[in-house]
């Protein structure tokens, strides 16, 4: 371990040494007192105390600078308590919180930006004496961003869920006084010649390692995280299986002619022995922000600019629905763990379809009572434990109201991945 005089200048030039998530400077004149270098640029003090391994971060660099560090320092040796401030809770949530899924706070540019607004300006206050105007004060700062004040708001309060799991404050949270910004819910539909458009601008695209995440993403209406995510380990014969969920619990899906075509393209290009989706040999997986920048190129090109990848997603499950699919399958398919999940995607549908009713589009009765059949539904075997996504499901493209079918019925072979029994 590298032993220096912990000063203010030595904190500006210390740099992460490149191994591991973060270097540890020992000051070479108090016994116990160190620097820590995080991959991600933060710099925060910390003591050992004596006879143990344990750890005690204080504050970060700059909000404290190297002197008072030190002092503090040798007040925590001594045994001197001392509070918990905002900054103290920062610096040990980046250090040591961990999501389901594996990220931490540093692995997302936005979180990092919103942990350090909060450290700007409330670091200095104890968890227990934030107001609710400091917080207000705080979050003008992007008063022209509302969605963006919610969500800086809903990290604070994480942070107090995470100081409550530690110990630190039991008192009532002070975000709980401050009012959420309203939300104008999305509705914005991907029609079947906006899709069509959008495949035709994606295909056009010059690199193939994004070109074949997004052709995955419209496919499968997957995350855009859980393609950039696939490993080579994940591709079986007849399926392929995402493991880097949202939920946290793997799903798998039928491969579809669309997918073998991109996966034998990323096989030839050889460029990872793990990853299906490295930009070059030796390199991990491609970043979701590449994705979504060469995602922009394809939307100019078509020019349908006000649509998210998100939204290719929400389609996918839209039109699954629509085809008369059970919203249990679709949310199945999707990843969903709530079908009210699902039935939120879809409740756009739902209320179109209350208006196709009466206008004769999708009634469900001929004049003199009889009822009208739609096309007979029919039958896929699941061999082998193997599921043949509703013969060829996820090859549907929107089909318009007036020629809706029923999906076909699924009979499930036992321990098949997507029984709902």
């Amino acid at each position: 371990m590298p032993r220096h005089r912990l000063t203010d200048a030595y904190a500006r030039r210390a740099k992460h040494s490149g191994k591991g998530r973060y270097t540890d400077v020992a000051d070479s004149d108090l016994r116990g007192f160190f620097l820590r270098v995080a991959s991600s640029g933060t710099k925060t003090w910390f003591v050992r105390h004596r006879g143990t391994d344990r750890r005690e971060f204080f504050a970060t660099w700059p909000d404290t600078g190297a002197d008072d560090a030190r002092e503090r320092a040798i007040e925590l040796r001594r045994g001197v308590p001392t509070k918990t401030t905002i900054a103290r809770l920062v610096a040990h949530y980046r250090e040591h919180y961990t999501t389901k899924r594996g990220r931490r706070p540093g692995d997302s540019s936005n979180t990092r930006n919103r942990l350090d607004l909060i450290t700007e300006h409330l670091g200095h206050l104890d968890i227990g004496r934030v107001k609710p105007d400091q917080i207000r004060k705080m979050l003008k700062v992007k008063a022209e961003f509302p969605v963006e004040q919610n969500r800086t708001l809903e990290l604070l309060s994480s942070l107090y869920t995470y100081a409550e799991a530690e110990g630190w404050h039991s008192g009532p949270r002070p975000t709980r006084a401050v009012r959420r910004n309203a939300e104008k819910p999305r509705n914005r539909r991907v029609l079947p010649h906006e899709r069509a458009t959008l495949l035709e601008a994606i295909r056009a695209l010059a690199t193939p390692v994004p070109r074949g995440v997004l052709e995955l993403v419209a496919e499968y209406g997957a995350r855009a995280s859980e393609v950039c995510n696939l490993e080579w380990a994940d591709v079986l014969p007849d399926r392929l299986i995402f493991n880097a969920t949202k939920t946290g619990t793997s799903r798998a899906v039928p491969l579809t002619d669309l997918a073998r075509r991109v996966l034998d393209e990323r096989r030839l290009a050889g460029h990872s022995e793990r990853w299906v989706f490295a930009w070059a040999r030796g390199k991990g997986p491609i970043a979701r922000s590449s994705v979504w920048k060469w995602w922009d190129r394809a939307r100019k090109v078509s020019g349908i600019e006000d649509i998210r990848i998100h939204d290719l997603r929400h389609e996918r499950a839209t039109t699954w629905a629509q085809q008369g699919v059970p919203l249990a399958v679709v949310a199945k398919i999707a990843g969903h763990k709530d079908v009210r999940t699902t039935l939120r995607v879809y409740q756009d549908v739902v209320e179109q379809d209350v208006f196709d009713v009466f206008n004769g589009e999708n009634a469900h009765a001929e004049p003199g009572g009889t009822r009208r059949n739609r096309a007979e539904p029919q039958t896929c075997i699941a061999q082998d434990g193997a599921w043949y996504a509703a013969c060829d499901l996820p090859h549907h493209s929107g089909i318009p109201t007036t020629q809706r079918t029923v999906a076909p019925r699924i009979v499930e072979a036992p321990g098949h991945p997507y029984s709902t029994e």
